[in-house]
């Protein structure tokens, strides 16, 4: 499909240039070009849209008890497989995990589906596919590749899982842009979700929601939660722990690396994504390598 500039409805003083594009699989696009040393207010902000100052999030419920589990302990809780990101569970804004800077390039993929599509049997599984699809692809395999790549040209990445949304993003150098959107693409195109990786984020994520129990933030909103209608997902407990991916799951016999596959391969359609790109590359080279890497996701629904 053509692509559009916008420039024409941008402000005079944005020294950015503007393209919003849709792929044959539906999957919508913008791409945002800046010149390098822009010092424009924008370049205070990072990929996911959210400024460095920002520094109150919202998170989501978190309400099933858990007496702690040996697996997961305190002492295992950053291990080696695992990304170790901040509670990424969010019913609002949510900040950016890194510094932003202008001499990054970045991009930011939302899905539009969260919390509230996942089954009332498996509280948090949603949260549990975004923390999986960092975990390595058939292209690229190894769990930490694509952190290992960022890290080694100054950035990183995170995700989110809010209540109707999922969002993933990115930055690197802008030298490193375009094999960082490669490997970003892997993670819609052919994840691998292995087991022991499964097993290692399920610590990750028991880890966040030991910390997030603490906060009286959330356990405000979780009086709220359990004063909503009964059949409304807000009341569906949405962060996920040990108890609610793992032990109740093993007691019903139900196959859980199973159910985020199949909840990956039922919700991730091209056509329920919206990407943004922003580097200093030019728009054609970036539209390249968009319609080269992100073609090939599923458009499914």
């Amino acid at each position: 499909m053509p692509s559009t500039n916008i420039d024409a409805t941008k402000s005079p003083n944005d020294t950015k240039q503007y393209r919003l594009l849709t792929l044959d699989n539906d999957l919508q696009v913008l791409l945002i070009q800046f010149q390098p040393g822009d010092d424009s207010p924008d370049d205070d902000y990072s990929a996911d849209g959210s400024s460095d100052d920002d520094n109150d999030s919202e998170d989501e419920d978190g309400s099933e008890d858990d007496d702690g589990d040996e697996s997961c302990s305190d002492d295992n809780d950053m291990d080696a497989g695992s990304r170790g990101r901040p509670s990424d569970v969010s019913m609002g804004s949510h900040p950016s995990k890194g510094k932003s800077s202008s001499r990054r390039a970045g991009a930011c993929l939302t899905v539009g589906v969260g919390s509230f599509s996942e089954p009332q049997e498996l509280g948090g599984l949603a949260h549990y596919l975004e923390h999986m699809l960092f975990m390595g692809s058939e292209k690229y395999p190894d769990e930490n590749e694509f952190e290992s790549f960022l890290s080694a040209h100054g950035g990183y990445s995170n995700g989110e899982t809010d209540c109707e949304r999922t969002s993933y993003l990115f930055e690197v150098g802008p030298d490193h842009l375009q094999h960082a959107l490669d490997m970003f693409a892997q993670f819609f195109i052919s994840p691998l979700m292995k087991a022991d990786a499964m097993d290692r984020e399920l610590c990750a994520i028991e880890s966040e929601f030991n910390q997030a129990t603490t906060s009286d933030q959330i356990r405000l909103q979780q009086v709220l939660a359990t004063t909503a209608d009964a059949h409304h997902p807000f009341q569906h407990f949405n962060w996920g722990n040990t108890k609610s991916l793992r032990d109740i799951p093993a007691a019903r016999g139900i196959d859980v690396r199973a159910r985020v596959r199949s909840f990956y391969d039922s919700h991730y359609s091209a056509n329920l994504m919206k990407l943004v790109v922003c580097g200093q590359d030019s728009l054609d080279d970036m539209e390249s390598w968009v319609r080269t890497s992100y073609s090939p996701i599923q458009s499914k629904q």
